[in-house]
């Protein structure tokens, strides 16, 4: 069992309390390649302001920008199809996170996914499914060699499944590559 989870967030915003577009996360070896158990799931933005969650203007355009048409296009398509209400999507993610009880969780920044997903459940009046203890930064394995690049895995940009399966083989490649031990 893989003792390892890379999370991803699409969100309309920056800041700790924004509003959560979608959810993509992957259980990995970090050791090993590929990844073995995967989870997406689509929320309603309105649901997320429903319980206090923002947008920024500055996200909002960020989206809306002509270089971003790809992403955009088919997080809109999936959000309109089958955006949950916030409460549901975070229930589905605790009971595909329940299997990787004491998994590493690992998001893109200190300070971002992680903070998010478990503010996220704060609003919704729940705790978060993993322990403090169990947050990573991937950001600060990506400094520790800055000659390893982003592999190209033909994932879609700013898809959270595409981005979180990304992420966790461009962990595989600096573990190898640093004979990290985590």
């Amino acid at each position: 069992m893989a003792k390892h989870v890379m999370l991803d967030l699409e969100t309309m915003g920056t800041g700790t309390f924004s509003t959560i577009l979608s959810i993509g996360a992957v259980a990995f070896d970090p050791y090993l390649t590929g990844v073995d158990d995967s989870f997406e799931v689509f929320i309603d933005p309105v649901d997320c302001q429903r319980v206090g969650l923002q947008m920024d203007w500055g996200t909002i355009t960020w989206w809306m920008d002509k270089d971003q048409e790809v992403a955009r296009e088919l997080l809109l398509r999936n959000i309109k199809e089958k955006g949950h209400d916030l409460p549901t999507a975070l229930g589905a993610f605790r009971d595909w996170l329940e299997p990787h009880v004491g998994a590493a969780i690992w998001g893109f920044g200190a300070t971002f996914d992680n903070v998010l997903l478990r503010n996220a459940y704060k609003a919704i009046g729940e705790p978060a499914p993993w322990s403090w203890r169990s947050d990573r930064c991937f950001r600060t394995i990506v400094k520790l060699a800055p000659e390893i690049e982003k592999p190209s895995t033909g994932e879609v940009l700013h898809s959270a499944l595409g981005d979180a399966i990304t992420q966790a083989k461009w962990m595989q490649e600096i573990v190898a590559h640093l004979g990290l031990v985590l």
